[in-house]
């Protein structure tokens, strides 16, 4: 199954064992990936800057990421570490990882525990509330009584809701 935009299919073949959903909503795309194996994000070239919020997500999600490098990702992603990544435009490449993703269940287990514990360490909601107010408070725009910024929310409040 592939979830896109319909201009990143533009021009391709599809072919008959291949279901493409586009534009659906983003509850519906999270209840996919939970139940995918893996998550593929095959990108354009090495300075394509997409695929961030799906690579965190499919993270903390526990999936196995298999991705095209690009600039945008290096600083997510490391190669047999916490994803395996296949050269920028490549079909071949592409699909030899996943066959050897799908045939290697240790590697599988073990990228994706190490994805999950990296998402679970870098991408929680008290780091981002940490970031935005470090930001501001280090910031040198000073503030006027028609803005102002408080971070003030109990993240225990805020879990996410689980997608079981």
């Amino acid at each position: 199954m592939i979830v896109t935009r319909p201009y990143a299919m533009v021009g391709l073949e599809i072919p008959s064992n291949v279901t493409v959903l586009y534009n659906i909503p983003a509850s519906e795309c999270w209840t996919i990936a939970q139940k995918s194996k893996a998550v593929v994000i095959p990108l354009r070239d090495k300075y394509t800057p997409c695929g961030h919020i799906t690579l965190v997500g499919a993270m903390q999600l526990g999936k196995i990421i298999i991705s095209s490098f690009s600039k945008g990702t290096e600083d997510y992603l490391r190669h047999n570490e916490n994803a395996l990544l296949v050269e920028d435009n490549n079909a071949t490449d592409l699909a030899e990882a996943i066959h050897f993703l799908d045939e290697n269940e240790d590697v599988r287990n073990r990228i994706k525990q190490n994805a999950q514990l990296f998402a679970n360490d870098k991408f929680t909601l008290d780091r981002w509330v940490d970031f935005v107010k470090s930001f501001v408070e280090n910031s040198k725009i000073e503030p006027t009584p028609s803005w102002a910024v408080r971070v003030s929310v109990s993240c225990d409040a805020l879990k996410r809701p689980s997608l079981e």
